[in-house]
């Protein structure tokens, strides 16, 4: 799966026209601002197995991922969201394990599209 969804950045693209790099940008901060305290959300409400709670919070940041194009991040977070409804705390905590890299392995490659 590709990092980035290149068509829905191009569906941005079209969609925004000139004002792409300073809306983009902005979607990138504020996505960037609300991801740690969320993700941080997230393992508090698997850990205390509020699966219904969790599982509001990966869809929010599912659903920042895939505005920003964050294409592997996103369909990780749907996993575990699909975990969560399921009641999967084990298949949930271990694909939440590694959200922080799949943010890092994303972040550069979308800011990489406004520079």
């Amino acid at each position: 799966m590709e990092i980035i969804d290149k068509e829905r950045i191009e569906i941005l693209k079209q969609d925004l026209e000139e004002d792409f790099k300073d809306v983009y940008q902005e979607l990138l901060t504020l996505y960037e601002n609300d991801f740690a305290p969320q993700k941080s959300r997230l393992a508090d409400e698997i850990a205390s197995e509020n699966y219904s709670a969790a599982a509001t919070t990966t869809h929010q940041l599912k659903g920042g991922a895939r505005n920003v194009g964050m294409a592997k991040l996103s369909s990780t977070l749907a996993e575990i969201e699909t975990a969560l409804k399921g009641g999967q705390k084990e298949i949930a905590l271990r694909l939440q394990s590694g959200l922080d890299n799949l943010f890092r392995e994303a972040l550069p490659e979308a800011q990489k599209l406004i520079s």
